[in-house]
């Protein structure tokens, strides 16, 4: 099943979505969404899409990366191929002339360690990133873009969760310019999508404690990461009485953060489409995970439905910030796509009853 995280999207008019095992080229006419060309970028690739055009998919399977220049109509033109043999690749991204690519070191026998390598597109060579200590134990889980020069790469390890600053400067010298510790995830926590933006970086983690599994969304404020909040939900495939009234909107399956940074958008392959303004105020410092829990009430997010279809993605339609794809998929496994005002969604709420 496809997945928000496996595409970056741009404010370039075309863009990728899913269809059959394939991606396809679409764009946005008036309100509706129209596909153009079908790829050779599999299902379950990891596809980025810079402001430019230029489209970079890394095939995981066949560990090659392929990239190229979209036309407005869609086409992939130029395309060149690189096998990549230093790493097992896991995430890719671009900043720059560089496509970063990140994923296990290759050796004997299966590492543990973790590197993180570029691309350069006009060199046509890779350079080694050199990563501080504290990421050596870590695996990458999201290479996250920041600005047209820098990477952010989300390290997740039983120790601790952390966000390296990877800034490209004098054309091809890396600089990990900030570590930053992210509070508030616990080392039962796996990872699972990760947003970034000016002011926020949200995550949305699965807790593993016993017999109880939780599904975590963490605000961070970017200028100091300590500082956050928290929603949970307990996930549907845990042990659960099933007359509770929120079974159906377990499971989170994604993250959309609205260019305003004003909402969130949660698809719920059960409940909906999940809709959940960000309260600034209650993003505040903790001083220890040991005091009590900066967790919200989780019947602040409404829900809207989508009749015999599961949300699985919301993508930005380029340059209207104030709509989004909502990408469902139906009983036959078929991807349906609608253009959406987001003014209209939060309109729509389902209140919890």
């Amino acid at each position: 099943m496809w997945r928000r995280k496996e595409v970056i999207m741009s404010d370039f008019p075309v863009f990728l979505l899913p269809k059959g095992d394939v991606m396809t080229t679409a764009r946005v006419v008036g309100n509706k969404v129209e596909l153009l060309n079908e790829l050779d970028f599999p299902l379950g690739s990891k596809c980025h899409v810079t402001n430019t055009g230029l489209a970079v998919c890394l095939d995981i399977n066949k560990q090659l990366v392929r990239y190229g220049q979209f036309t407005e109509e869609g086409e992939l033109i130029d395309c060149k191929e690189i096998v990549v043999d230093i790493i097992e690749a896991r995430c890719i991204s671009i900043a720059g002339d560089f496509i970063i690519i990140a994923g296990a070191m290759k050796s004997g026998v299966r590492s543990h360690k973790d590197k993180v390598i570029g691309y350069s597109i006009s060199k046509q060579k890779f350079y080694e990133i050199e990563l501080p200590p504290v990421c050596r134990k870590g695996a990458v889980k999201e290479l996250l873009t920041s600005g047209s020069s820098t990477v952010l790469a989300l390290y997740d390890s039983v120790e601790q969760k952390s966000l390296v600053k990877i800034s490209i400067f004098g054309g091809s010298n890396f600089e990990i310019s900030k570590v930053d510790t992210l509070v508030g995830i616990g080392s039962s926590s796996l990872i699972e999508k990760a947003v970034v933006a000016n002011n926020y970086i949200t995550l949305l983690s699965l807790v593993d404690e016993k017999f109880k599994l939780t599904m975590n969304l963490n605000i961070h404020r970017m200028s100091s990461l300590n500082e956050y909040t928290q929603l949970s939900m307990p996930s549907y495939t845990a042990k659960l009485d099933f007359g509770d009234k929120h079974m159906d909107r377990y499971q989170w399956v994604d993250v959309f953060l609205t260019q305003d940074e004003r909402v969130l958008l949660i698809p719920s392959l059960k409940g909906g489409l999940g809709l959940y303004e960000i309260k600034d105020e209650l993003i505040m410092s903790r001083e220890n995970l040991n005091q009590s829990k900066p967790s919200e009430d989780t019947e602040l997010i409404g829900f809207v439905k989508f009749k015999d279809r599961s949300v699985l993605n919301v993508l930005k339609v380029p340059d209207s910030p104030e709509k989004v794809i909502v990408v469902c998929i139906d009983k036959n496994s078929d991807y349906t796509y609608s253009v959406r005002s987001i003014e209209k969604l939060l309109g729509k709420i389902l209140t919890s009853s």
